[in-house]
């Protein structure tokens, strides 16, 4: 190589970052620089009098910092990790003899899936250098250093400790695909964590140094999946924007250095150094080089991300000519790469650039000059291989197929939908609960596509009542990351039996700060409704045909308020069956909570027995509005709906109003919303196609 491995190291300590608070040793304009070594120096007195460092982090684009979670919640003044409201959260950040204040985007902190990070942006760091992140993970045996900053060899200063992967090690939850590493029998100083982890071989970063073991001997890092997270926690745009910069920094140090400021100028690009590394050292870069896969990774970059995880499968589907189902949701064009393999009847470069062109033919034409260029890269790097007339053919098929994706998106009213069904399971007798109910429950989410195959999620290993919530919330997020669109997040239904009705799912915080009912619509269906009659006829008076009938006499609206409390707020004891089944064929009911509990469970049963499939309830007996103020604005609220498929979504305004404090809407704060169309408005389940007898 023409960088020996010192320089390489020393490179990559210039790109490492010290964590600490934004106060300390900081005058006007910054950290004094002369205080990084001199405690006498202007600014220097106050940084010996409070030497706080939280931890370590690195830059992997222009202004752009990753680093340990935890490093940002330290007793003696961290973040917090959002703790204390949503204000912005600065820390200071010291690197190569500078500092510059950075601004907290985000941070994930998930021990038992091996996630710790946090995503810091620097907005007045620039120039400095950065380092190549990798998804790819090691393997033990591999060599590797990492680096930070830490005062247990003395003064706080930078070191880097080489080493070995001693092993690896799957999060302990089958829902992640992050992986973490074993640090065996090597020095773990405190102070490292957040640090990067550098494959020597592979001239890349590959994970984040996370713990240090007790002895110090040994501790562990975490793969750079682990980024993933981020849409689980709702942050997916910031997914898009740190690999975006990263992707267009690296292709712009290797292919326009000109345009590269300040200590990058005179270095070799990374691209370089992992072409010249020598088989001792490094992999052959394959049919598709270091320098081809840099440019066709920030030419992606520029186009439009992906508005769904199936743009990206459709593209590799495309180029392959079958069905893909990759291990991890793709959410970057540049996830697609990894998926081109063993094609049949194509080269992985003849691969590579057909998918280059199936991501430019289904691009959004607005802006054209991203798409423009990618295009040229194609029509280089085929003319450059000889590739251009072999694949004039296939080319031409993407390019109508690219067309139609475009035409057929703008005209399909795609209906994202996650649905979420609990049911019983038995009962058990546990310690203080001598008949416990357990509960289980299936999970299911479609983005609309007519051949989207969707999340699949179950678990019937019993759940009681009071632990759902914290065990729903992650494949719930999972659900939703892979069904949401861009400006479409899609709708959640959740089946319960009565005894569920008041479980407050539209209150549960998945993928953000917002309860899932202001996120999205949120709606309850009954479990238990009776579904067709497997043979004979089916009486007029049974609980399917009351339902049939009354949904049919709701279908044109408008909706109409049927109060079952009466003049002083309180839920009538006089509530009948037949009463219920004789109420106006556009009868919603509504139920005022008593101030003894929770609306009874037989009150509701009756609701459903009597055929209504829309029903609205608040939940909390202790709710600070009163009667009137619930029925005001219920009354308002089904009177602005023409139609009952137009209610899920009004009520959703309604509940995000309520979270953001807006006081029209603070009477449906805690709003339970029953919206169970009847069979025959439904398209049949997929099980009545798949299950038919041969």
């Amino acid at each position: 190589m023409s960088v020996s491995w010192n320089a390489l190291a020393r490179r990559v300590q210039r790109a490492t970052v010290r964590i600490q608070p934004a106060v300390d040793g900081y005058a006007e304009g910054g950290l004094h620089p002369e205080a990084l070594e001199d405690p006498e120096a202007p600014g220097g007195r106050a940084l010996a009098a409070q030497p706080t460092a939280w931890g370590s982090g690195f830059f992997v684009a222009p202004g752009w910092v990753l680093t340990c979670a935890h490093v940002l919640r330290r007793e003696e003044g961290g973040i917090g990790m959002g703790e204390g409201g949503p204000g912005v959260h600065e820390v200071g950040l010291v690197f190569d003899g500078r500092s510059a204040v950075g601004e907290v985007r985000h941070a994930l902190h998930s021990p038992e899936d091996g996630v710790d990070i946090a995503i810091i942006r620097a907005y007045d760091a620039e120039p400095h250098v950065f380092l190549p992140l990798s998804e790819d993970t090691g393997d033990p045996g591999d060599q590797i250093l990492f680096f930070g900053h830490s005062r247990e060899t003395g003064p706080l200063r930078p070191i880097s400790v080489v080493g070995t992967i001693g092993g690896t090690v799957a999060a302990t939850r089958g829902d992640s695909a992050n992986e973490q590493y074993l640090l065996d029998g090597m020095t773990v100083p405190r102070g490292v964590s957040g640090g990067p982890v550098y494959h020597r071989a592979r001239a890349e970063v590959i994970g984040i140094v996370t713990h240090q073991a007790d002895d110090r001997r040994g501790g562990l890092a975490s793969s750079l999946m682990q980024l993933r997270g981020l849409f689980t926690e709702g942050a997916g745009d910031l997914y898009h924007l740190l690999w975006q910069a990263h992707d267009h920094a690296h292709y712009t140090h290797h292919f326009r250095p000109a345009q590269t400021d300040g200590p990058l100028r005179a270095m070799e690009s990374w691209t370089t150094v992992r072409a010249r590394a020598t088989p001792e050292h490094g992999r052959p870069e394959g049919p598709l080089s270091h320098a081809r896969r840099t440019e066709l990774r920030g030419l992606l970059a520029a186009i439009a991300p992906p508005e769904h995880p199936r743009s990206v499968i459709a593209a590799v589907e495309a180029v392959r000519g079958d069905w893909v189902e990759p291990d991890t949701v793709p959410h970057l064009w540049r996830d697609g790469l990894d998926l081109l393999y063993d094609v049949r009847g194509r080269t992985t470069l003849e691969a590579t650039l057909l998918y280059s062109v199936a991501v430019a033919e289904q691009a959004p034409l607005e802006d054209p000059e991203p798409r423009r260029r990618l295009l040229a890269w194609y029509t280089a790097t085929a003319r450059e291989d000889g590739l251009l007339d072999r694949l004039d053919g296939p080319r031409e098929a993407l390019r109508a197929w690219g067309a139609a994706v475009r035409e057929e998106r703008a005209a399909a009213g795609l209906v994202p939908l996650v649905r979420l069904e609990v049911y019983e399971l038995y009962y058990r007798a546990d310690a203080g609960h001598s008949r416990a109910v357990h509960y289980g429950w299936t999970l299911s989410g479609t983005d609309g596509d007519e051949f989207d195959t969707g999340f699949r999620g179950q678990d019937d290993s019993g759940v009681l009542r009071e632990d759902l919530a914290g065990r729903l919330l992650r494949p719930l997020a999972r659900a939703f990351d892979w069904s949401d669109r861009p400006g479409r997040p899609a709708a959640l239904e959740v089946r319960l039996p009565i005894g569920l009705f008041d479980l407050p799912v539209d209150r549960w915080p998945v993928a953000g700060r917002d309860p899932l009912g202001a996120q999205r619509p949120v709606t309850v269906r009954w479990a238990e409704r009776p579904g067709p009659p497997s043979s004979g006829r089916q009486s007029e008076d049974s609980p399917r045909r009351a339902h049939e009938r009354r949904w049919k006499g709701i279908a044109d609206g408008p909706l109409r308020l049927y109060a079952l409390h009466g003049e002083d707020g309180a839920l009538r004891s006089t509530i009948t069956l037949s009463e219920l089944r004789e109420a106006d064929p556009k009868a919603v009911p509504a139920l005022f909570c008593p101030a003894e509990g929770p609306v009874p469970e037989e009150v509701l049963l009756r609701v459903v027995s009597a055929g209504h499939g829309i029903a609205v309830w608040n939940r909390d007996a202790a709710w600070r509005y009163g009667w009137r103020e619930f029925e005001r604005g219920l009354r308002g609220a089904l009177a602005s709906v023409p139609r009952p498929d137009a209610l899920p979504a009004a009520l959703h305004r309604l509940r995000a109003g309520a979270n953001a404090r807006d006081p029209r809407a603070s009477w449906c704060e805690d709003l339970a919303v029953l919206y169970d169309p009847a069979p025959a408005a439904e398209a049949p389940p997929e099980e009545e196609y798949l299950c038919e007898p041969l």
